[in-house]
């Protein structure tokens, strides 16, 4: 049987290569050169090739890798959505309030934030600095709070409340209101746990 995360990638990569880049190009202001389209994704560089759609991005040592999942559809789904480069409200929201679900705590998987909430309580040091590596600009309220870069255009909002003698460690993820103007909803999943694995630095 076929991966079925393999499929969906290359199923992705052949829509991606029905679009004209030089469309793409301009609507995302992106570097590119004959053979490459680059752009920043959770602050590492990538690359789109654009004869075949890879998306590779630069490792540690500078060489190219080959992307995960997860970074492969968040691209294709951001630069091929019709309405181009968003244009955000400023109004943040839980991931659940933008696709119009009910019960939407069980939905987006409540239990992987209380996950990380856990793993990062007592270490707001930790957060802070793995947040800074990410590029990531202070934001209000929290005991570590930023607006991270999921795009050079496109920020989240990280916001964690420590511990204390009455309250659990608690973690949120905040997205803008016109999110979903510009990437589907199952977007939202892909784009959270390539940031959450990079934060964790696994």
């Amino acid at each position: 049987m076929r991966d079925n995360y393999k499929i969906q990638t290359e199923y992705a990569r052949n829509i991606f290569l029905r679009y004209d880049q030089e469309t793409l190009i301009q609507n995302f202001s992106l570097e590119h050169n004959k053979d490459f389209l680059f752009l920043n994704f959770v602050h590492h560089p990538y690359r789109i090739h654009r004869t075949s759609g890879l998306v590779e991005y630069l490792d540690a040592q500078h060489l190219w890798r080959e992307g995960g999942f997860n970074e492969v559809l968040s691209i294709y789904d951001m630069i091929c959505n019709p309405k181009g480069r968003p244009v955000l409200s400023g109004e943040w929201s839980p991931v659940g309030n933008l696709g119009g679900m009910k019960n939407a705590s069980e939905a987006v998987g409540e239990s992987g934030l209380n996950t990380y909430g856990k793993y990062f309580a007592g270490k707001t040091a930790v957060l802070t600095d793995a947040c800074q590596r990410l590029g990531g600009t202070p934001a209000p309220m929290g005991d570590v709070a930023f607006y991270l870069p999921v795009f050079d255009f496109f920020p989240v909002y990280l916001r964690f409340y420590d511990e204390d003698e009455e309250f659990p460690a608690q973690l949120q993820l905040l997205w803008d209101k016109n999110t979903c103007l510009y990437i589907h909803y199952e977007t939202t999943f892909y784009i959270a746990g390539h940031l959450f694995h990079t934060l964790l630095g696994e």
